[in-house]
């Protein structure tokens, strides 16, 4: 059987290395370049972020009703589409889901139906209801290429379970004492 050639050996130029060498889509960086598409790895697990400006006071993702609102779709919509999702942290106006798909299509129609829910149900809306835009951009998704990028996942959404918490400055604590351990195990190896 013959041997699959990597993308890059017949595409040597940096615009199509740069462009197709993203492991990242959407967020507060990807306004005005919407066109791209987003990285996706069938065999690989991709943090999400879905962040909300709106999510404060009774629409916060933290209070109850909404906890378990959100958990509910997640888990039906995940099931429907065929999404395996590993972590969920709730850090009140933003999520992170650490997830893995079988197919992209599946992936996208996952993305689509939950942040419609997620707004649709915390908001009340209805026809007629105007509220604005809830969500605050794109979605943004980042492939994990290496365990050790998942190591500082892991590392990252115990952070952010912190800041969720007991505030902002248990966040920053935790992750200077994270990011000095990794910073250790990882050219500690090499040295």
């Amino acid at each position: 059987m013959k041997a699959q050639a990597s993308f890059f050996d017949y595409h040597k130029t940096k615009d199509i290395r740069r462009q197709y060498g993203r492991t990242w889509h959407g967020g507060a960086e990807s306004r005005g370049h919407r066109k791209n598409f987003r990285p996706l790895s069938e065999r690989k697990w991709i943090h999400l972020v879905l962040k909300s400006h709106k999510a404060k006071g009774p629409w916060s993702f933290l209070t109850p009703k909404n906890q378990a609102l959100i958990q509910k779709v997640l888990t039906e919509r995940a099931k429907k589409w065929g999404v395996q999702i590993a972590e969920i942290v709730n850090v009140g106006n933003h999520l992170h889901i650490k997830c893995r798909f079988k197919y992209r299509e599946g992936f996208q129609n996952f993305l689509r139906s939950v942040t419609s829910l997620i707004a649709r149900g915390i908001t009340q809306s209805r026809r007629g209801v105007k509220v604005g835009k809830f969500w605050q951009g794109l979605a943004f998704t980042r492939v994990l290429k290496t365990s050790f990028e998942e190591l500082q996942l892991k590392g990252y959404f115990k952070a952010n379970l912190r800041e969720a918490r007991k505030g902002p400055k248990a966040r920053e604590e935790f992750l200077g004492k994270f990011n000095a351990w990794i910073y250790r195990l990882r050219y500690a190896s090499t040295a």
